[in-house]
């Protein structure tokens, strides 16, 4: 349990397949949650970033650091079709980070927001003011990851389609092939 979070290491990851843009999105998984509550932890959020280990750029004042479960595939989609389409499938122990509601609010009561949604854990989220050049640097980073990532899917994404077809013409092309040598062979029989 870390930060009021218990989860199974064990559970499928949701998957989610992006659509037009990376950001303002939810990410749903099963994870650990450590709020980054002053500078200190910003060094481990780097890590985690360069790492590609699962943190999300949430917006323009939004930091969390989340711990993917080993082994967990995860996609990140628009927040509304993304709802619409996994509320119905939702179970605990999947988590839901969300925008936070005040993003201007710096007190020190929202610096820990707390998110609901049917069937899922809640989390919380922590909040920074924008204007610290550190940490606006450390959200630029997060952003460029995010973009390289979707960038490197939509490869993959492509190199898979590329591939399918290939297959599907070479079993074509195959068939063929062991038509015509069937012909072949039928009227060089005696």
């Amino acid at each position: 349990m870390v930060g009021g979070l218990a989860f199974d290491p064990s559970s499928p990851g949701v998957r989610l397949d992006p659509i037009a843009s990376p950001f303002r999105s939810f990410l749903f998984v099963p994870a650990v949650l450590r709020p980054a509550r002053d500078r200190r932890s910003l060094r481990p959020f780097m890590t985690t970033i360069q790492a590609s280990f699962g943190t999300l750029y949430l917006g323009s004042s939004h930091w969390v650091e989340v711990e993917i479960a080993p082994g967990v595939d995860f996609r990140v989609e628009h927040c509304t079709e993304m709802m619409q389409l996994l509320e119905p499938q939702l179970q605990a122990p999947y988590v839901v980070l969300g925008h936070c509601r005040h993003p201007h609010s710096m007190d020190e009561d929202a610096m820990a927001q707390v998110f609901h949604m049917p069937g899922c854990a809640a989390i919380g989220v922590a909040l920074y003011p924008t204007g610290e050049p550190e940490l606006c640097r450390a959200l630029e980073t997060m952003a460029q990851v995010q973009q390289a990532s979707f960038r490197t899917f939509q490869a993959l994404e492509l190199a898979k389609s590329w591939l399918e077809r290939e297959l599907s013409e070479a079993r074509g092309n195959g068939m063929r092939r062991a038509l015509d040598l069937g012909e072949a062979s039928e009227e060089a029989a005696p």
